[in-house]
C-alpha cells in the first residue's frame, strides 16, 4: 500500500502520482482487519511504501503509524514475539494468534529520534530504500 497526502488527509496512492480521492486510507485497512479476523489461519504480509508524488506531512506520519498499531496491535508480529521472521512456522504464529507483520518504508516514518528503532519494538518493521 502507498498512502499519499491529499487536502490534508492520508489517501491510498494509485499509480505514480494518482491519488484515490474517493477512499481513504482507514477503510482500506479495515477491509485487512476484517479479512484476518474472518480467515484465522491466513496470514498477511503488508508493506507501506513511501511515493515521492504525495508525501505526508510529520503529522499525517505519526497519524498513520499510530493507525497501524490501533488496527493491527493485537496480530501483528513484534519483537516483544521473540519470533525469527526468517524460520517461523505458521503452527508458531497461529499458536501466538499472530496474523498480519506489517513493513514501513523508513521515510514513512515519524521525524523523531531513534524513530526506527521505537516502531520496529512495537510492530512496524521498516526498511529503507538505497
Amino acid at each position: 500500500m502507498r498512502p499519499g497526502q491529499y487536502k490534508g488527509e492520508i489517501r491510498p496512492v494509485h499509480g505514480p502520482s494518482w491519488l484515490a480521492r474517493g477512499s481513504d486510507t482507514e477503510s482500506h485497512l479495515d477491509q485487512i482487519v476484517d479479512f484476518i479476523t474472518t480467515h484465522p489461519m491466513e496470514f498477511v504480509v503488508l508493506t507501506m511504501e513511501s511515493t515521492s508524488a504525495a508525501q505526508l506531512t510529520h503529522p499525517l506520519k505519526e497519524k498513520l503509524c499510530q493507525m497501524l498499531l490501533a488496527k493491527f496491535k493485537h496480530y501483528m508480529v513484534t519483537l516483544q514475539d521473540e519470533l525469527c521472521l526468517a524460520t517461523v512456522t505458521m503452527g508458531q504464529l497461529w499458536e501466538l494468534d499472530k496474523r498480519i507483520v506489517v513493513i514501513v518504508e523508513s521515510a514513512l516514518l515519524p521525524d523523531i529520534p531513534d524513530a526506527k528503532n521505537v516502531y520496529d519494538k512495537q510492530g512496524l518493521y521498516n526498511w529503507s530504500v538505497v
